[in-house]
């Protein structure tokens, strides 16, 4: 990574690097140029070989958003429905495009829920890691000063336990 800059935060729980690295990947910092780590080497590694905590932890999350978005959506679609159905249909016509708007706004709005939270790069994935839950470290690098100045701003938002940042000599800048 030489010739980048550099950018390091660290967090005391996993939850809270897990958010600022889908913070960075909204502000479209690519996942390649988002790392995560244990602070502490001699710690466990980031990718356990038992991968059913973190998979039940996973899919709680996803779950939860499929269901709010399910929720939301059918509520949505079933006002869209019933407006739909006052205006173009009468009796019966009324409750089946209320209900029929409902079903569809619900399956749209839980597949919906279910992407929206998602980050894509291996950073986010290893976020349900099991690690020592002080020792969580986010990095950026990147060779677009601009880009990691982004980076900065965001991960500020996120309130890191230490931020610091490298020039491309490596040289600590803050």
């Amino acid at each position: 990574m030489s010739g980048q800059h550099r950018l390091i935060a660290t967090f005391d729980e996993m939850a809270r690097a897990r958010e600022a690295i889908l913070a960075l990947e909204r502000v479209g910092i690519e996942g390649s140029n988002v790392t995560l780590e244990s602070a502490d080497r001699d710690g466990p590694p980031l990718q356990p070989t038992d991968t059913r905590g973190r998979d039940r932890q996973l899919g709680g999350d996803v779950g939860h958003r499929v269901g709010l978005g399910a929720l939301l959506g059918t509520v949505a679609g079933a006002i869209l429905g019933l407006a739909v159905g006052l205006l173009a249909f009468s009796g019966a016509g009324v409750w089946a495009s209320t209900i029929g708007a409902g079903i569809a706004g619900g399956a749209a709005g839980g597949v919906l829920g279910g992407v929206s939270g998602l980050g894509t790069s291996g950073a986010w994935q290893r976020t349900y890691a099991e690690v020592p839950e002080d020792h969580v470290v986010v990095g950026v690098h990147h060779t677009d000063r601009e880009i990691v100045d982004d980076a900065e701003h965001t991960l500020r938002e996120h309130g890191p336990d230490e931020l610091e940042r490298y020039d491309p000599e490596g040289r600590r800048i803050s």
